[in-house]
């Protein structure tokens, strides 16, 4: 999916990319300033100038000229240790607040526990109580297979051993993510600022991973 302008809906496509590219321009000031993190970080998303849409309920979505495999294949680099995938996350009636919210952490099959640091920089970052996003088993098995997934937040997960966390950009009702005015520039920055404190060291003096599929990012550091 990617930045453009749609043959039938009138839209600035791409919000995650948006978000993505945000947050490697600001680690490029950081690093220009001198500020180096401890560990590396890899960016990785999908540009497309002509993405399709697709149907999907409650709304429709955008869809991509490849496959979910094929994306996996060239976001998902073996040598992330921890994994952040940015997606906008609006076509559905179970999100119903404004902004962006995080994921339970999914590694190999499994949901696990969300991670406490990520919370406290959620809500350090927004000044507002921290909000997660109800996933199911489902939303973690291969697309493709039959069954409702909430969108592609979680597919990293499918080609990787490393944990991996979804940031989710999120609306109070069930909004094409395709539509007319849609993608609004500060929900991007307020998820930039979020994103890019990731790698940060936690509460307890520790480095927190940076993660992302449509985002794709790692480091050599761990979360609680």
């Amino acid at each position: 999916m990617g930045p453009g302008f749609n043959e039938n809906l009138s839209q600035l496509l791409g919000f995650h990319q948006l978000a993505t590219v945000s947050c490697a321009l600001k680690l490029a000031e950081m690093r220009r300033k001198g500020d180096r993190l401890k560990g590396d970080v890899i960016l990785a998303t999908h540009i497309c100038p002509n993405a399709p849409t697709q149907p999907h309920e409650p709304v429709a979505f955008m869809g991509s000229p490849v496959g979910m495999e094929t994306m996996n294949r060239y976001e998902v680099d073996p040598a992330m240790d921890a994994i952040l995938s940015v997606d906008t996350t609006k076509g559905n009636r179970i999100i119903n607040f404004r902004g962006f919210a995080i994921t339970p952490t999914v590694k190999e099959g499994f949901i696990l526990k969300v991670s406490d640091d990520l919370l406290d920089i959620l809500q350090w970052s927004t000044g507002r109580l921290p909000r997660v996003v109800p996933i199911s088993t489902q939303d973690i098995t291969p697309y493709g297979n039959g069954v409702f997934h909430i969108n592609s937040i979680l597919q990293p997960a499918v080609a990787t051993s490393a944990p991996v966390v979804g940031i989710a950009i999120t609306a109070e009702t069930a909004v094409p993510g395709c539509g007319t005015g849609a993608s609004r520039e500060t929900d991007i920055e307020g998820l930039r600022v979020t994103a890019w404190r990731w790698p940060r060291p936690s509460r307890k003096g520790n480095a927190i991973s940076t993660m992302s599929g449509s985002m794709s990012c790692s480091s050599a550091y761990t979360v609680r």
